[in-house]
């Protein structure tokens, strides 16, 4: 896990971002070690062995990650969508927990299969503390590590952890917030979507995850190399056989994430009807294109799969005249992730009162917009054809909806363009 970095391209964009699994696991078990001592004495844990449960806890929580692939979740989709494999780091992790550190873990006072059960979100508490829901310990401590590291000035992150820990409470094995904290946790939820906004969506950061998605597509395909002989790589070995690689559209993808002189840049953006001026256009050749929450919804559903992204830059490409290796098309990676999950409070008693959204709809209505401007596909290409691929969005539109067999209803920004090229027409 010292060789496998947390933040995977994010590090080629905020170049502070170069911590690794192995310095997050770190921290997730110290997290861990402390939420204990407070859940035993609040007594929630009255009819257990004490000693063991933390001590498995703390095993689990230093091994939650350890099946992840090189350059993580970027790689992971691929896997995920690979034919016939089914491949997760999860299923990984399980295997590697039992197969390889079954000794180890029992030398430390654990028990593998208990430290795979402890991992299964599934099993609400005690078992699913580390990964359970939106709120688990290591949902908990990576945006602020992370924030740590990547330092997006954009961010303010001042949040203390260990003063969220003491206004959470567990009903029925579901975390709980006791009123007191109901504001701390607000900011906490607005503070994740930030990250997600400037950091693990960041435009730039998934053009990068995009062409490596692409380059590992070309050269599984044309190796025939499998996802677990990859996921037995560190991350400069696969890294170094993509950028040296004989597939030349796998070499060529690489060769730009390597250049940031040669990075893609926006020249279309599809966006939620409403959301079109959330896009930066001052300075910009771009065209914007606003249509239905349905459709755009339905648009980043569809290319979750990096497989059929791939589809869709082909065609693109050849109507486009470009290289393969010149366009991609980017969605948000998984954002069902990033949506904050409605919290219950509970009194001094632990007697329910309510939940966040419940008893604050202008937070609820804030978190909802701003998640919605982050449902965009993007169309990047290099800046020396922006201006022309972005005057072509209406063929562009036309090869997308032949693509999904979805007709758009559309606005176009194309005000924004013509501004750009005579600043003296009026708005």
């Amino acid at each position: 896990m010292r060789q496998s970095t947390q933040l995977a391209f994010s590090r080629y964009v905020l170049p502070g971002a170069t911590h690794d699994r192995f310095t997050h696991s770190l921290a997730v078990m110290g997290m861990t070690t402390v939420l204990m001592k407070k859940l035993f004495e609040e007594k929630f844990f009255a009819d257990v062995d004490r000693d063991q449960l933390r001590r498995d806890l703390e095993i689990a929580a230093l091994v939650h990650d350890l099946g992840h692939p090189p350059k993580g979740h970027t790689t992971g989709y691929v896997f995920e969508c690979w034919p016939k494999t089914g491949f997760n780091h999860k299923d990984l992790t399980a295997e590697l927990i039992v197969n390889k550190l079954a000794e180890q873990i029992k030398a430390c006072g654990g028990d593998a299969e208990r430290t795979v059960k402890y991992l299964d979100k599934k099993k609400g508490l005690p078992e699913g503390l580390i990964v359970t829901g939106d709120y688990g310990v290591d949902k908990i401590v990576y945006p602020k590590q992370d924030h740590h590291f990547a330092d997006p000035r954009e961010v303010c992150f001042d949040l203390d952890l260990l003063g969220l820990f003491s206004h959470m409470r567990w009903r029925d094995g579901k975390l709980a917030v006791e009123e007191g904290g109901k504001r701390q946790f607000m900011a906490w939820q607005e503070m994740i979507l930030e990250m997600y906004a400037h950091v693990y969506f960041r435009k730039q950061n998934l053009a990068l995850q995009r062409l490596h998605e692409k380059a590992l597509e070309y050269y599984m395909k044309n190796t025939g190399i499998t996802p677990r002989e990859i996921s037995g790589m560190s991350e400069s070995v696969l890294e170094t056989k993509l950028l040296n690689s004989e597939v030349e559209q796998t070499r060529e993808c690489y060769h730009r994430i390597m250049d940031p002189d040669n990075w893609l840049k926006t020249a279309v953006a599809i966006k939620i009807e409403g959301y079109e001026h959330s896009e930066r256009t001052v300075g910009r050749k771009i065209t914007v294109v606003g249509t239905t929450s349905k459709t755009v919804q339905s648009f980043v559903d569809r290319y979750q799969n990096p497989l059929r992204k791939t589809d869709l830059e082909k065609k693109l490409a050849a109507a486009l005249d470009l290289k393969e290796s010149d366009l991609v098309v980017t969605t948000p990676s998984d954002p069902p992730k990033m949506v904050p999950r409605d919290v219950p409070l509970v009194n001094a008693n632990n007697e329910p009162v309510g939940t966040i959204f419940g008893t604050s709809n202008a937070h609820y209505e804030k978190l909802r917009a701003r998640t919605e401007e982050f449902y965009t596909l993007r169309v990047m290409v290099p800046d020396s054809h922006r201006t022309r691929v972005a005057g072509e969005y209406k063929q562009i539109i036309e090869i997308i909806e032949s693509d999904c067999s979805t007709k758009i209803k559309h606005s176009c920004s194309g005000e924004q363009r013509n501004l750009f090229e005579n600043p003296a027409k009026p708005k």
